[in-house]
């Protein structure tokens, strides 16, 4: 792992094991066949495997900005995690039946608007 990769790993924690930035127009894969988000990330994961990704240079605003945006990511997801497990807890507490994710929708708190 090169130095530059250190602080981005540290960044992301144990979900990242190496970083590469890189501009998917170079790479001949992603320019044949259908397109999607997960056809595309399927077809990045072949070339890193391969060894066949390039990764270019963002400069040092780039990298602060990269790892600001992943650290705000894994911020938002733990945060929305608390919420909902919250949110499941009173619903229990007041013997309101919540399994599934329904109870995250708009219909269910406009059925429980009532309530308040």
């Amino acid at each position: 792992m090169r130095h530059r990769d250190q602080s981005e790993h540290h960044s992301a924690g144990p979900h990242v094991t190496e970083l590469v930035v890189c501009n998917p127009r170079k790479n001949a894969l992603l320019k044949e066949g259908s397109k999607s988000d997960r056809i595309d990330a399927r077809k990045l994961a072949e070339l890193l495997y391969m060894s066949k990704l390039s990764s270019v240079y963002h400069g040092e605003h780039g990298l602060r900005m990269l790892k600001e945006l992943s650290r705000s990511y894994l911020t938002i997801t733990k945060d929305l995690g608390r919420v909902m497990n919250r949110l499941k807890a009173l619903y229990r507490g007041w013997a309101i039946p919540c399994a599934g994710t329904q109870v995250y929708g708009f219909r269910f708190q406009m059925l429980l608007r009532p309530y308040f």
